[in-house]
Order: structure tokens, then C-alpha cells, then sequence
């Protein structure tokens, strides 16, 4: 997800314009998509004069905004899984008769992660970006 500083709106996914006002996030980008710095007036990959028009530089609180948006789903998802984590082996340490239960709770959650359609599942796959989506080089 993105924020635009120009007009204030968030932009699903990972976009490189903004979906409201068509800007471009960070930097300029010429037609062929190459990133540019923000004071380029030809594209340094390809000489295109024609590059977007970026939104305005963030403040210090847009950039954590950014931060959040982008990393913070991800990271409250592994601070809840570590915190589960912690307290089954905690709990398994306190009363071994449930070892059982727990084999039998990861098998589930391993089943209904890999019920989910591939999509979903993908999203879920940290680390491993770009990987089979022909970005290699």
C-alpha cells in the first residue's frame, strides 16, 4: 500500500502511480518504467525526455507512514506468531500432556495454510519476492 503526498490518498498493492492523481511514488519514471531521481530531466537508462511527475518529498512522518503501511502488517504478523510460538513451548514445558494437542494444531494450520488459493498464500511468503515472477536477471 501506498500513501501519496500530493493528494493524500493510499493506492492498494504495489503501484507505481497513484491511483487518484496519477503521480508517480518517489521518483520520475519514463515510459519504459526506469527509476529516475527526482531532479532528472532525461532518463538515464533509456533518454526519454518524457518522465512522470513524482509527488512532493515526504516529511520525517510521511516516511514512517510509509514504513508502516508497507512493513507493519508483515511485522504484526510475526510479533503474533512469535508470541504464540513462545507461549506453546512455554505451555509445553508447564504440561507435556499436551504435546499431543499441539502436533495436532500445527498439522491443522499447516492444512488450511496450504488450502488458501495461491495468491493468498503468496502474499504470506515472506522473503521470497520475485522468485518465479521473471525477475531474474
Amino acid at each position: 500500500m501506498h500513501y501519496c503526498h500530493n493528494c493524500h490518498r493510499l493506492t492498494a498493492g504495489e503501484a507505481l502511480f497513484c491511483s487518484h492523481c496519477g503521480r508517480s511514488y518517489r521518483a520520475k519514471l519514463c515510459p519504459s518504467l526506469h527509476v529516475n531521481p527526482r531532479d532528472a530531466q532525461v532518463c538515464a537508462s533509456c533518454g526519454s525526455r518524457d518522465l512522470s511527475v513524482p509527488e512532493p518529498p515526504s516529511s520525517f512522518g510521511g516516511w514512517v507512514l510509509d514504513l508502516v503501511l508497507h512493513s507493519g502488517s508483515r511485522f504484526l504478523l510475526w510479533a503474533l506468531g512469535a508470541v504464540l510460538l513462545i507461549g506453546l513451548l512455554q505451555t509445553l514445558f508447564l504440561n507435556p500432556q499436551l504435546l499431543f494437542a499441539v502436533i495436532c494444531m500445527g498439522l491443522l494450520l499447516w492444512w488450511a495454510f496450504e488450502s488458501l488459493p495461491e495468491f493468498v498464500r503468496r502474499r504470506l511468503r515472506f522473503g521470497r519476492r520475485g522468485q518465479g515472477r521473471g525477475h531474474g536477471h
